[in-house]
């Protein structure tokens, strides 16, 4: 599998990496975010906490709309723990290198 994503990676500018989480690790995580965005619709409009982001647009169609949440791991010991996983750096230390740190993550909604 190494080879064959860091070649698609070469070619084509990304890799699918399939199974990269367990079905249960995903489950987690899909809870996760779905609690995230029950939180976020406690404020009428985008909101800042520290490192905490809730971007939340009025669509003419749709009313109010997460669009998305920039570092859910900030308090979030779920997010934290993913954020975080030594699996991220093994796939991604071919790429980068050892000196690798993650600067952000956020969940999207389309």
């Amino acid at each position: 599998m190494k080879q064959e994503y860091l070649k698609s990676y070469s070619e084509n500018g990304y890799a699918i990496i399939r199974n990269f989480f367990e079905k249960e690790e995903v489950e987690e995580l899909k809870k996760e975010i779905d609690l995230v965005a029950l939180e976020a619709e406690k404020h009428h409009t985008s909101y800042r906490h520290k490192n905490l982001l809730y971007v939340i647009q009025n669509d003419q169609m749709l009313g109010k709309v997460l669009r998305f949440c920039q570092r859910p791991s900030y308090g979030n010991k779920v997010f934290e723990k993913y954020r975080t996983d030594p699996r991220f750096f093994k796939l991604l230390r071919p790429l980068l290198g050892e000196n690798i740190k993650q600067i952000i993550n956020q969940i999207i909604w389309k």
